[in-house]
């Protein structure tokens, strides 16, 4: 994701485009129950910490630095960029958190349903699964929110 790929437009919109995608089909087959929650769940929070969260530190280290000293009067903006990173790493710890919770994930319930080959999983409670499922569409929403903004910051020149 380094170099070319995170300082070239149409890359770096690919990127975010690809990972969104992915979220949204994860978030697709949860809900409608094609693929296990419990590995619907680590998937999400696969892409959520290492896509996601990984381009956002390549893009502090990197981009925002070289942005920040070639153009200081965009600094401001990259800050509230900056600050949507923060909340996607504290939302995404929120719903690791809860991914952990022994409401949500009950190892016992885990190996049991290894051990009863042919039967149904046993899913969590509707609303634990609704909890995650909303802390996800809202992540998805946040990064969405972001990428169109940093967008417009970093190759259109909007200093607004």
């Amino acid at each position: 994701m380094t170099g070319h790929s995170l300082r070239e437009k149409e890359a770096h919109s690919a990127i975010h485009s690809a990972i969104e995608e992915q979220i949204e089909d994860t978030i697709g087959s949860l809900q409608k129950n094609e693929i296990s929650f419990y590995h619907g769940v680590d998937m999400l929070l696969e892409i959520w910490e290492n896509k996601v969260l990984g381009h956002a530190e390549e893009e502090e280290n990197s981009l925002y630095k070289e942005k920040r000293s070639s153009t200081p009067s965009v600094s401001n903006r990259l800050n509230k960029l900056s600050r949507d990173h923060e909340l996607l790493k504290t939302l995404t710890q929120r719903a690791r958190s809860l991914a952990r919770s022994p409401d949500i994930r009950d190892e016992t319930i885990e190996e049991s349903n290894a051990e009863w080959e042919g039967f149904p999983p046993i899913q969590p409670r509707q609303e634990n699964k609704d909890e995650i499922i909303s802390i996800n569409k809202f992540l998805l929403m946040l990064l969405k929110i972001h990428s169109e903004e940093e967008e417009r910051i970093l190759w259109k020149g909007d200093l607004h």
